[in-house]
């Protein structure tokens, strides 16, 4: 198998996983608190494997620019699933989830 092929089966399916589960827990509390549970526990787990292989989380030396730009991706990250949380509290997931799979068009064309 190439390099990258095991990582990129286990985060697809961890991403249907989330994206199923964020839809009742989003009806139930709200767009917003699920969200902020999910991408905290996100945070743990990317954490906790990186402590595992002995990995650095941050390279030593950063430019400014590239800080904003993580700062950056992280917050438009947060907005997009609150968005999808949002939209899924308040209509049927099966029109709103093929309707937000279109941002990876909008990955490629910035790209």
């Amino acid at each position: 198998m190439s390099k990258g092929i095991k990582e990129a089966c286990v985060a697809m399916v961890g991403w249907g996983i989330s994206l199923f589960l964020l839809v009742p827990a989003s009806k139930a509390l709200g767009s917003f608190l699920p969200v902020y549970i999910f991408r905290g526990l996100a945070l743990l787990m990317v954490g906790i494997i990186l402590y595992i292989r002995k990995e650095p989380y941050v390279p030593k030396k950063l430019s400014v620019w590239t800080m904003i730009t993580m700062v950056l991706i992280g917050i438009c990250d947060f907005i997009a699933f609150l968005s999808y949380s949002w939209g899924v509290s308040g209509a049927y997931a099966s029109i709103v989830a093929p309707i937000s799979s279109a941002y990876t068009m909008v990955t490629m064309l910035f790209a």
